[in-house]
């Protein structure tokens, strides 16, 4: 039995011996060998790691969105199969835009919504007569602050009476419009802007986001 084991440890040596005797015979060789190996994994561990980033960002993007969210609009999300091809974005454009009536006749038939409201969404030039710069714009209802997630850093969000009465013409703006029109973003409370040549007052600024995937 030990003979055995001597044995079997003498051809392991053996094996290993040559294994050393074969590297340093062939140094170029196995130095691209292990080269080849190193990069290789690299190349795996970099790629998953872009994975997991991408996964970890998507996934916070998505919870700005909510989970718990219902959003109806008019137009698709993603573009419909078509064997075709063809997006068919006329028909999606020529459909009507829901009012706030609407809205409030929804809200009022859905028991189980905590919050409902409205937004209305359209790229369009900013200026205070000076400056100017396109800008996403939404108008929208007094509840869209439950749906999405950002953060007043100065002034304050619109109240329902400001939504209610149409001589109001209040706005919040986003942090980087806010650094267009001016350095100091405090400054900007009750300051006006023009959008389609209508004065509106700026009530408040939103915390700066890393993230801008949704527009704000």
């Amino acid at each position: 039995m030990n003979y055995l084991y001597i044995l079997s440890m003498k051809l392991s040596f053996e094996h290993i011996h040559l294994i050393l005797t074969e590297l340093l015979n062939n140094k170029l060789r196995s130095f691209l060998s292990l080269l080849g190996i190193s990069i290789g994994i690299f190349c795996i561990v970099s790629i998953l790691s872009v994975f997991d980033s991408m996964k970890e960002n998507i996934q916070k993007n998505m919870s700005q969105l909510g989970a718990s969210n219902l959003y109806i609009g008019k137009y698709a999300w993603l573009p419909p199969d078509d064997s075709k091809g063809v997006y068919p974005w006329w028909r999606y454009k020529s459909r009507p835009v829901t009012n706030y009536n609407e809205m409030l006749q929804l809200k009022s038939n859905m028991a189980h919504a905590q919050f409902v409201c409205i937004s209305y969404n359209e790229f369009s030039k900013i200026t205070d007569g000076k400056n100017e710069m396109m800008a996403n714009l939404y108008a929208v209802s007094n509840d869209f602050e439950k749906f999405q997630n950002f953060d007043i850093q100065f002034g304050r969000y619109f109240s329902k009476s400001e939504l209610l009465n149409s001589n109001a013409n209040v706005m919040v703006i986003g942090n980087e419009i806010a650094h267009t029109f001016f350095n100091n973003n405090l400054q900007m409370i009750g300051k006006s802007l023009q959008i389609a040549n209508y004065p509106i007052r700026v009530v408040g600024v939103m915390k700066k986001k890393k993230s801008k995937s949704i527009g704000i």
